[in-house]
């Protein structure tokens, strides 16, 4: 059985991850959110890799920097960290929702829309210290 591919999308926050996650081969959304913290979102997306899934992820970079994309690579999960300047965002009036913002940035990254930030290598990291 060939896995079939989601694209997760994930909204950080101090309050709580909200995530939706998008399958193009069978049109299925699947919505949530977990508490603010790294193991809570590792517990929902391991429950979505049990269901046969090829889980992909992506967030907005923002304030926590690259700390949850290592966490979830090292976990098995491959993840990118979004260029909030490359989500496309209807003009006019905005609705801002953590839950709508995850489902665009599944929705845009499942149609490979988006642009992704470079990650440091730990040697980087190093070199810049």
């Amino acid at each position: 059985m060939k896995n079939k591919t989601i694209y997760v999308g994930i909204d950080v926050d101090d309050t709580s991850f909200h995530f939706n996650a998008v399958c193009k081969d069978t049109g299925e959304f699947i919505e949530d959110k977990t508490k603010p913290n790294a193991s809570s979102l590792l517990k929902q997306l391991d429950r979505l890799k049990s269901k046969h899934y090829t889980v992909k992820c992506c967030y907005e970079a923002s304030y926590c920097g690259f700390g949850l994309q290592r966490f979830l690579s090292k976990n098995g999960f491959d993840t990118q960290v979004i260029a909030p300047s490359s989500l496309m965002r209807r003009s006019g009036k905005h609705i801002k929702t953590d839950r709508l913002d995850a489902k665009q940035l599944a929705i845009q990254f499942s149609n490979d829309q988006l642009t992704y930030v470079n990650i440091p290598s730990d040697e980087d990291i190093q070199d810049r210290s």
